[in-house]
């Protein structure tokens, strides 16, 4: 009989309790009919007889009464027991008695036990493992004995339990983490990261960390408490604990208080993130400067602003995904377009009016035309109706998400759309599409090489250049296509001219090397200035004195001076 089926008719032994023929196999030196014996004679109670049986030397008996001990909460007898069978050579039971060992305390033995073993046969951290128990008391004895991998997991444990609301354990375990070592600079960075998630129905958390942070005389957690002040808005106070820090040598807090002082600070910031999540994909001012609109596109939220005031007005719920928002010429109505599906709002009371377009078309981009229509994807919709009045492209595929609408953009006279193909060759050359605004007369196409799709269109005020920003690339071109040039040496994720005409501002979600938003002269294409602040989307103020970035990483809105860079004409660089 081949291994498996004795194996196979073992265990059939067992479950059925044919102890005396299991024993027979036993006696007669079985490995099978050993292991399965102990195991059936600890589920029967009979732990006398795996005693003796351990006592005899069967291996079997011994690991299964080791188990059985560990069941029982005698953990110091089962690592006594699981020695002798470590002893043996078995591989697995050495791993076993290093857990065990570790589990009581016993660490440096359990790390002793575990190198015996071949590195390619441990399948254990006994650090890993320690910490991802919650032993931080055994990892703190074992990171004072200065082995490596605990003074790392320390770390880890850290940041662990602040992700998870464990301020106290979080801020007991930093007491024993070295400040002055180089390795630890940006830990106080991923505690302030995780408090920036902390939105909405979370915010308490923000302020219960700042609470208990106070409290700390650790100078990375006063350095994390700088940076929840900052991140509340509360930016005296967090340049005074920086500068507390700097006064005892600090030089840490001395390079982040640089990079604050350097940093341009917005006119306003509005908490977006104390209504909704933070997921922007859209910001746009009232034609009369009053309102700003805000889009958490993921999460189904819009929240409507005071622009001159800085004050919340309405939150608005929606059912479906939103990524684009205008603001109708008189400022009474808020539209929002997302995948397919538009709709409008009273900006007075935040009541929702109509829905417009369900499920039409898989599309981005809304705009109020002149004609009192409104513009969502590829279609003209009346506003009073909601029934479609021009769609300008009929090519519909069966599959409807086949074809995605990515950008808009209105000029004088003209519309420019993009779109994404997923049923078509080659995706990486998408075209932009102009239109005639009062036709819906195909113009002319563009096409932009080597990229995937166009995330963002803007055309200038006079109608003379077209702006296309892609995630690895930014365009300008004018209108007939003639002329089309790349600005820049990285791609953006938002673009909008300035009303007058004389900047062009990209925005990127994240920017490690240059400013998260640029501004550019449009007709030189040189870089006129830049902000220091990442941005999901961008809009100027209708009189061009501010500009307004929302960053889904801060959950903040901001509003920017724009008359330093308005300085510089279009015909100074």
């Amino acid at each position: 009989m081949d291994s498996f089926l004795k194996r196979q008719a073992a265990i059939r032994l067992a479950r059925t309790g044919q102890l005396a023929e299991l024993r027979k196999w036993a006696d007669n030196g079985d490995p099978q009919g050993c292991r399965q014996l102990a195991v059936a004679l600890v589920r029967a109670g009979r732990i006398s007889e795996v005693r003796d049986r351990t006592a005899a030397g069967d291996l079997y008996s011994a690991r299964a009464l080791a188990d059985w001990l560990v069941y029982r909460r005698r953990f110091d007898e089962a690592i006594e027991v699981m020695r002798v069978v470590a002893e043996s050579g078995n591989v697995g039971a050495r791993r076993r008695l290093a857990r065990l060992l570790a589990g009581q305390g016993y660490v440096e033995e359990a790390i002793a036990q575990l190198e015996r073993v071949p590195r390619w046969e441990r399948h254990e951290n006994i650090v890993r493992w320690v910490s991802g128990q919650y032993r931080f008391d055994l990892l703190r004895q074992l990171a004072a004995t200065g082995n490596a991998a605990a003074v790392d997991d320390l770390e880890r444990a850290v940041v662990s339990l602040w992700g998870s609301a464990r301020f106290t354990a979080a801020i007991d375990l930093l007491s024993d983490i070295d400040a002055g070592l180089p390795r630890y600079d940006a830990l106080d960075l991923s505690l302030v990261w995780f408090a920036n998630r902390w939105r909405v129905r979370r915010l308490h958390r923000r302020d219960e960390a700042i609470d208990l942070l106070g409290g700390t005389s650790h100078p990375i957690g006063r350095r994390a408490l700088a940076g929840l002040l900052l991140i509340q808005g509360r930016y005296d106070e967090a340049v005074a604990e920086l500068r507390s820090l700097i006064a005892a040598g600090d030089h840490v807090a001395e390079e982040r208080l640089r990079v604050e002082l350097r940093r341009e600070r917005p006119v306003l910031e509005l908490r977006a993130f104390e209504h909704c999540a933070g997921g922007f994909q859209a910001v746009a001012f009232s034609p009369d400067g009053t309102m700003l609109a805000t889009c958490d596109g993921n999460n189904h939220a819009i929240v409507l602003w005071s622009a001159t005031r800085g004050e919340h007005l309405h939150t608005l719920d929606t059912e479906y995904l939103v990524s684009a928002l205008a603001f109708s010429e008189d400022c009474a109505m808020l539209a929002a377009n997302g995948w397919g599906r538009a709709g409008l709002w009273d900006t007075a009371t935040g009541d929702r009016l109509r829905e417009i377009g369900t499920e039409s078309e898989y599309g981005s981009g809304v705009a109020f035309l002149a004609d009192g229509t409104l513009l969502a994807g590829e279609t003209t919709w009346s506003i009073g109706t909601g029934d479609p009045v021009l769609v300008l492209d009929p090519d519909k595929p069966a599959d409807r998400f086949a074809k995605r609408v990515t950008a808009i953009a209105v000029g004088p006279g003209v519309l420019a759309t993009s779109t994404e193909r997923r049923d078509k060759e080659p995706m990486e050359n998408p075209t932009v599409r102009l239109w005639n605004s009062a036709t819906g007369e195909r113009i002319r196409d563009l096409r932009i090489e080597n990229q995937r799709f166009v995330e963002h269109l803007a055309i200038s005020p006079d109608g003379e250049l077209l702006a296309a920003a892609c995630n690895s690339g930014v365009w300008l071109s004018d209108l007939s296509g003639e002329r089309i040039r790349r600005i820049g040496d990285e791609g953006a994720h938002a673009i909008a001219f300035h009303p007058a005409g004389h900047l062009l501002v990209t925005a990127r979600r994240h920017s490690w090397v240059n400013g998260g938003v640029r501004l550019w002269n449009p007709v030189s294409g040189t870089l006129v200035g830049e902000l220091d602040t990442p941005a999901n989307s961008i809009a100027f103020s209708p009189d061009g004195k501010f500009l307004a970035t929302a960053d889904e990483g801060s959950g903040l809105v901001r509003l920017w001076d724009t008359t330093p860079f308005g300085r510089q004409r279009s015909g100074d660089r």
